[in-house]
């Protein structure tokens, strides 16, 4: 299982302004799950639930990194979504540092555990100084899907 696999250009934000968090995972969410054809009734039970997930405990790794991750009721498939920030957002992460790479994994709530070989990979490759300075430099969200291959 690998990120590639379900990662789409359309479900990348490059740069995206967004407030807080809070605004991020929302606006991640949508396009995450607009990229994958989800109907308004699943795309909003998809950002209740990653947002309640983030309220119960940060997902914000160490590294600049953040995983805001939930299982979602009649979601179609698997789905990652991602946002490159160079110069940060504040995401109540474990070191205190700010977060520049924010992967969202949505996963079936019937495939509960079905996104944590992704989530090691994630780990892995983002926790690369070099893969993370190649995401930073992209300027298409094809580039991006390209490093994951």
């Amino acid at each position: 299982m690998r990120v590639a696999t379900y990662l789409k250009p359309e479900a990348i934000m490059l740069r995206p302004a967004a407030a807080d968090k809070w605004q991020l995972i929302e606006a991640l969410c949508r396009q995450l799950c607009e990229a994958n054809s989800c109907s308004a009734a699943i795309t909003n039970q998809a950002v209740k639930t990653v947002l309640q997930r983030e309220k119960s405990a940060s997902t914000g790794m160490e590294g600049g990194v953040a995983v805001p991750h939930s299982a979602v009721d009649g979601l179609p498939g698997l789905m990652v979504g991602m946002a490159v920030m160079p110069d940060g957002l504040e995401f109540e992460a474990i070191d205190g540092s700010v977060t520049t790479v924010i992967v969202m994994i949505l996963v079936p709530k019937s495939q509960k555990l079905g996104h944590l070989r992704l989530l090691a990979e994630v780990a892995r490759r983002v926790s690369d100084l070099g893969f993370q300075q190649h995401m930073f430099a992209a300027s298409s969200t094809g580039q991006i899907v390209d490093l994951w291959l």
